[in-house]
C-alpha cells in the first residue's frame, strides 16, 4: 500500500521530471522516495542551487522544498559504493534483502526488470501502479504490515479504534504487531496516543486495566498514551478506525483488533484533506468530542523485543 522508489537525482533535472514525479510521491499516494544514497534531497537541491536564482527555477522551489514529506528517512543496511548511481540501486536490488518496489532512472543500459524508465512511466506499468485501497485479512501480522510503512517514517503516531479493550486478546495482540516497529527504532516517536470512546462494553476498571495490561504489549522504554473520549450530544459519531499520523492516514474499516478466522477488512489511504480533517478531532483542543476526566494516562512499556 505504501512503496519505496529508488528515484535517480538526475531524472529531475528536467524541469517537467520534477512537476510529475514529486506530483506522485506522497503517503497518499502509495508511493515514498528511498533515501538513496544517504541525503538523497540535499544532492537534488545541490543539482538545482544554480538555477532556483532564474524566474524558471522559482517555479519549482515550493515543489522542491516539499521534498522531505516525500522520502522515506529510515534505518538502513543499504550501501553505496563508487559514484555510478543506477549500478548501486541495481546491486541492492539484486541481493535481495531491501529491495526497493522499482528504480526509476534515466535510462535502463542493462534492461534490468526492476528499472522504470524515466520517460516512459505510466499507470499501466505494473511496478508503478499500487494500491491505495485494499482488502486484507483481520489478523494482528496482516493489519500491522499495512501500517508499517507509515508508523517508522513517523514522529507522532495516532492509533484509533472506539472500541478498544485493554484485556481483549484481539486487541492485545495487534497492538502488540503494530507497535512493534518501534522497537527497532534508535529515534523514539515524539508522540504514541491510543485514543477510544466510552461505549456500552467499556469496563468500570478501563484505566486499571490498561495500566495491568499494556505495559507487556508496548516496546520496552516507549511511553503510550492512552486517551479515552466522549460522545458530545448532537455531535459527530466516533466510529472510524485509523492510524494517524503527521505524514498521513491509513483506515481500518473493519477495526485495529485481530477478527474471528476468514474475516477481512478494507483498507485505504486517506487523502491529505480527510487526514488533516480527521487528525484535528483527536487532539487535545479538539470540540468534536468530550475528553473522559479520569485520563489520559500513561503505559511505558516493558516488552523486550
Amino acid at each position: 500500500m505504501i512503496f519505496e522508489y529508488a528515484l535517480e537525482p538526475e531524472v529531475l533535472s528536467k524541469p517537467e521530471n520534477v512537476r510529475y514525479f514529486l506530483e506522485q510521491f506522497d503517503v497518499h499516494k502509495g508511493r515514498l522516495i528511498a533515501d538513496y544514497p544517504k541525503k538523497w534531497a540535499s544532492v537534488v537541491y545541490r543539482m538545482w542551487a544554480p538555477k532556483l536564482m532564474t524566474m524558471e527555477g522559482a517555479r519549482f522551489r515550493q515543489l522542491l522544498e516539499s521534498l522531505s514529506k516525500k522520502v522515506l528517512e529510515r534505518e538502513t543496511t543499504r550501501t553505496y559504493e563508487g559514484s555510478v548511481w543506477l549500478e548501486n540501486a541495481e546491486r541492492i536490488q539484486n541481493n535481495g534483502r531491501e529491495p526497493f518496489r522499482a528504480i526509476v532512472a534515466k535510462e535502463n543500459p542493462r534492461s534490468h526488470p526492476a528499472v522504470l524508465v524515466a520517460e516512459a512511466v505510466n499507470e499501466l506499468s505494473s511496478l508503478w501502479h499500487v494500491k491505495r485501497q485494499d482488502v486484507v485479512e483481520r489478523k494482528a501480522r496482516a493489519l500491522a504490515d499495512v501500517a508499517a510503512p507509515l508508523i517508522l517514517i513517523s514522529k507522532q503516531i495516532l492509533l484509533i479504534d472506539p472500541y478498544f479493550d485493554p484485556c481483549e486478546r484481539t486487541f492485545q495482540s495487534s497492538l502488540k504487531a503494530l507497535l512493534y516497529p518501534l522497537g527497532y527504532r534508535r529515534a523514539r516517536p515524539g508522540r504514541l496516543e491510543l485514543h477510544c470512546c466510552v461505549n456500552p462494553k467499556s469496563s468500570q476498571t478501563f484505566w486499571s486495566d490498561c495500566l495491568t495490561e499494556l505495559p507487556e504489549f508496548v516496546p520496552h522504554g516507549i511511553s503510550l498514551s492512552v486517551v479515552r473520549w466522549k460522545l458530545m450530544d448532537g455531535g459527530e459519531r466516533f466510529h472510524r478506525r485509523y492510524v494517524l499520523t503527521e505524514r498521513g492516514g491509513i483506515a481500518f474499516e473493519g477495526g485495529l483488533d485481530r477478527g474471528k478466522e476468514g474475516q477481512t477488512t478494507d483498507v485505504y489511504l486517506l487523502e491529505s484533506e480527510l487526514r488533516d480533517t480527521r487528525w484535528k478531532e483527536y487532539q487535545p483542543d479538539s470540540t468534536v468530542f468530550e475528553k473522559d476526566e479520569d485520563g489520559p494516562i500513561q503505559v511505558v512499556g516493558k516488552w523486550q523485543i
